[in-house]
Order: structure tokens, then C-alpha cells, then sequence
């Protein structure tokens, strides 16, 4: 799940107060939940604004403690493990929430399907495993009592809720940040996909939340829609660079109906109060077919959604256009005014940009993994020291071509990466909000690079550089470079993965193969 969890490109509002930007504090964190933590805070005082999120983090770090199954000693854990108990308000709250919605989508979001989610951990489980996990499945039962806050689980029954428990621990973080500091004007919190919005940002009413090309599962997809959120949530659930298995994409999601990941739709968007409800229903909406999933979200007061099929076809719900951002256009190739490609020229009676010779090899790319270096537990500071990172290509004379990605939009962490900020200076307000993008892979980052530059022009084969910065805070800085030749072969490279600044690893060919590695 990836939409874009910092506010749509800031550039697309030049006529904004540059002052207003500077109350924006931005932080990020590289390992929160599995994946990543990042926090915008519109306030006049960075220090009120490090209160805030850490107060954050600290509410993240005690719910991990109730809903991580993957810890043994976790509050759901023991309740899988004691089938019958007394729990924490929090836990109760959401399995009363999971059953509310079980109920509402007719079962296509189940919080019951801790069985086939581990069935599905690896390679692709046997058929006779399937039908007893869906056996399983059918007789699972669970009771709650309010009055002690009971709940007993019948035999066979293994909850997993990383479906709502995410978005019910970003609300959670939100409000424990909005007590801690009443002062704030805004605040956005974003957990791998989920975001929260309290408030305006500095740079317009409400937050301008972009989603990616859902066809595109990178990190640095470009974006093809955008909203603007006050008070509210969104939730995308669907493809992206986690559900990668080595060169074919396989869901996360698994259906409740069938036991199997699901393939008709590959990306959900869910626009609602709360996004604990976002989350929830972007679920039921992968499960369900298209139609059925509008009909669903229509009859929801306060909800819209944003549906990608298969075939790529878009859905939307009646209530999806009154929260778009009115500047919000696609950002496709054809939307940035790509050059033709020669063919196309010579039909215009134009002579073609690049001859053939020179031309870019048809759906052909480079493939980039970026692995972050690893940190233990102890060494997360509460000034989120972990690294930010930029990644971008030059020519052989260092000229900038194009900037692949850019983890990290604050200023001065821009400057701190002088090497990459120095070469884009006039640009870097424009690009650090255009490329920039969350993921669901905690460490990892997938990108591609197609032959066109800043500018959505396509650029010829020949020799490249490509670049590696990263800086910490108060922190150790790194560069490191590549030299690339693009021409009829594939290739792969690799940059070693170093404890101060991680690693790449590099592929060139054809865009169906361009993520063909070794996990």
C-alpha cells in the first residue's frame, strides 16, 4: 500500500508564502511497525513539533506491544495462545471494529485469516492445505463481552489483525500527538500506506495526499491522482513493491471466499473519517469485484473510493471527486508532454529527435533496489536518525539527467546532501516533493528509471552516472557512484552495501524482468 504520504507537490503552488513552508517540519522513521513512520507537523517551533512526534512514536511503540502477532509477547499472541481471556481496551475496541465491518462487507474483510496468511508465508501452499485452512475458516467463531471485556475464540480460530490494526494504531498516534501539544495548527501521521490528517498544512487548507500508478508497483511511481484531506484518512491496499517474489507479483491480500491471493483488483483507495475503517474496507474492496465494491463504498456516509482493476481500469465511488485536488492531473509520460517517439514524428512530418541508433530500447529500464543499512532496536533515537536518501542520474560530463528518488523532503537535510543539492539547487523544491513517496517495505526501496529525464524528455542510450547520498541527522554523510552504459545488453551491478550508507543493486533490460533478484 503506497500513496504518497507527504502533500502533493508543493511546486504545483508557486504563489505560496515560501514563510508558510518553513513551519512544515517533516520526520521519518525507517523502522516503525515493519515499515515506515513519517510525521508532518504545521507548527511554528520545531521543538513543539519533536514533542509531537515522539509523543507519536511512543503510542505507536505501546500498541505494537497489543496488536503484533509476529511477537510472541504481544497481547494478541497470548489471546491466540489462551483462546479465552479478559483484554486491553484497544484490543477489544478493534475486534468489536473488525467484527462491525465483517458483518458490513458480508465477510470479505475477516480478521480470521491468521491460518491462511501463514499458509501463504513462502512458496505457494498445497491444494489440501487451502480447504482446511477454508474448513478452519468456516466454523471460526468469536464471542465479546463488553461488560469484561471478554472474548473467547472457538476452536480453530486465529485472529490476524494487520488489516484494521495499523490504521487503528495512526489514529491512535494522532490523537496522543494532539494532546501532547494543543498548539499545533496540523498534523499528518503515515504508517506504510495509512495516513491521518488533522488540521491545514502550511501551505494550503488541508493535505494534499497523491497516489501512485498502481500499474507502476515502485517506490518512485508517478503520481495519477491526488486529494485533499482536512480531518480525514485515507488507506490503499493493493500491489506494490512488497508483494514483489522475485520477477511475478503475488497479493498479500488473501480472499476469505477462495483461500487464494487475490488478482482481479490490484489497488484500493479509501477515503473515511477514521483510517482503521479506511483500512478495512480498501480490504474488502481488493476481495470484492469492482461493481460490487462501488455499491458497497455509495451506501457509506463519509467514504469514497479510488478502484484499479486488473486490466487498469479505474472505478471510482460517487464522492471521489469532491475531495480531488483541483490541481490534481495525471503525471503519466503522456500527461508530462513526453517527447514522440520518432515514428510518431515522422508521421507529423517532423524529423525524429534521436535516430535509431541512438534510441532508448523499447520498454526497456533500469531496475534499482536500494537496502537501507540495518540498525537495531537500540540504537532508534527519538530524533528519527535514520537515513535519508536521494538517488539520481547524471551524464559523463555530471550534468543532471534525472532524480530517481528522494527519501526525505526537509530543507536542511537537503543541504546536507550538498553534493545532490548543489547540482539542483533551482530544482529541488520542485523534485523533493514530485519523487518522493512511502512505501510498505521497511529498508528497501524498488525504483525504476525508463530513458527520460526531469523534464519527461527521452534521453538517448550512451554512458550515465548513477549517484547514491545519504545523510543522517546530526549524523555520517555518504556518496558513492556507478557508471552505467545503456545500450542493446543487459546488464547488473551492484554497489556494496556498507553500514553508513546501505546498498544498490542495479539491472538493465526489459521492464517484465527488471526485478529479477535473488531475496
Amino acid at each position: 500500500m503506497i500513496p504518497f504520504a507527504i502533500p502533493f507537490p508543493i511546486a504545483e503552488a508557486p504563489d505560496s508564502d515560501p514563510r508558510l513552508a518553513s513551519r512544515l517540519h517533516a520526520f521519518h522513521d525507517e523502522d516503525v511497525l515493519g515499515t515506515r513512520l513519517k510525521v508532518l507537523v504545521n507548527s511554528p517551533s520545531a521543538a513543539l513539533a519533536q514533542r509531537v512526534t515522539a509523543a507519536a512514536r511512543s503510542e505507536i511503540d505501546r500498541l505494537n506491544l497489543v496488536f503484533n502477532d509476529r511477537r510472541q509477547d504481544s497481547e494478541l499472541s497470548q489471546l491466540n495462545r489462551a483462546r479465552a481471556m479478559s483484554v486491553s481496551a484497544d484490543l477489544f475496541a478493534v475486534l468489536e471494529l473488525a467484527e462491525t465491518w465483517r458483518g458490513i462487507t458480508a465477510g470479505a474483510f475477516d480478521s480470521r485469516l491468521r491460518e491462511l496468511l501463514r499458509a501463504w508465508t513462502g512458496a505457494v501452499p498445497q491444494r489440501p492445505v487451502i480447504e482446511q485452512s477454508l474448513h478452519n475458516l468456516g466454523g471460526a467463531q468469536i464471542r465479546l463481552d463488553p461488560k469484561r471485556r471478554g472474548v473467547d475464540l472457538s476452536p480453530g480460530t486465529h485472529l490476524s489483525l494487520d488489516a484494521i490494526a495499523k490504521g487503528y494504531i495512526v489514529d491512535a498516534a494522532l490523537n496522543a500527538a494532539r494532546r501532547t501539544a494543543p498548539g499545533i495548527e496540523g498534523l499528518a501521521i503515515e504508517i506504510g500506506g495509512d495516513i491521518r490528517c488533522w488540521g491545514d498544512s502550511p501551505i494550503c487548507v488541508g493535505w494534499r495526499i497523491g497516489i501512485p500508478d498502481a500499474m507502476r508497483p515502485a517506490d518512485n511511481a508517478p503520481l495519477v491522482d491526488a486529494v485533499s484531506l482536512k480531518n480525514a484518512a485515507i488507506a490503499t491496499s493493493g500491489r506494490g513493491p512488497r508483494d514483489c517474489v522475485g520477477s511475478h507479483y503475488r497479493s498479500t491480500t488473501i480472499s476469505p471466499f477462495t483461500g487464494y491471493p487475490v488478482d482481479e483488483v490490484i489497488s484500493a483507495s479509501v477515503v473515511s473519517s477514521h483510517v482503521a475503517d479506511a483500512d478495512a474496507i480498501a480490504t474488502a474492496c481488493l476481495v470484492l469485484r469492482p461493481e460490487e465494491s462501488i455499491a458497497l463504498v455509495n451506501r457509506l456516509d463519509g467514504v469514497a473510493a479510488r478502484i484499479i482493476d486488473a486490466r487498469g481500469q479505474v472505478h471510482e465511488s460517487s464522492a471521489w471527486q469532491s475531495i480531488r485536488l483541483a490541481a490534481a492531473a495525471p503525471t503519466k509520460p503522456e500527461a508530462k508532454k513526453l517527447a514522440p517517439a520518432p515514428e510518431q514524428q515522422k508521421a507529423a512530418g517532423k524529423p525524429p529527435l534521436l535516430s535509431p541508433e541512438l534510441r532508448w530500447p523499447n520498454d526497456w529500464e533500469i531496475g534499482i533496489r536500494y537496502v537501507a543499512p540495518e540498525r537495531k532496536e537500540d540504537q532508534r533515537a527519538s530524533d528519527f536518525r535514520s537515513p535519508y536518501m536521494a538517488v539520481w542520474i547524471t551524464d559523463e560530463e555530471n550534468r543532471p539527467v534525472h532524480t530517481t528518488i528522494m527519501v526525505g523532503r526537509d530543507v536542511q537535510w537537503q543541504r546536507d546532501n550538498h553534493i545532490w543539492f548543489s547540482s539542483h539547487r533551482d530544482r529541488a523544491k520542485q523534485l523533493i516533493d514530485l519523487v518522493s513517496q512511502a512505501t510498505a517495505l521497511s529498508g528497501r526501496y524498488r525504483i525504476f528509471w525508463g530513458g527520460i529525464d526531469d523534464d519527461w524528455q527521452r534521453v538517448p542510450i550512451g554512458k550515465y552516472v548513477l549517484h547514491l547520498e545519504t545523510s543522517q541527522e546530526r549524523g555520517k554523510h555518504s556518496y558513492r557512484s556507478i557508471p552505467l552504459e545503456i545500450g542493446r545488453e543487459r546488464f547488473r551491478k551492484q554497489l556494496e552495501n556498507l553500514p553508513e550508507s546501505g546498498g544498490l543493486e542495479i539491472t538493465y533490460g526489459h521492464y517484465n524482468d527488471r526485478f529479477e533478484w535473488e531475496e
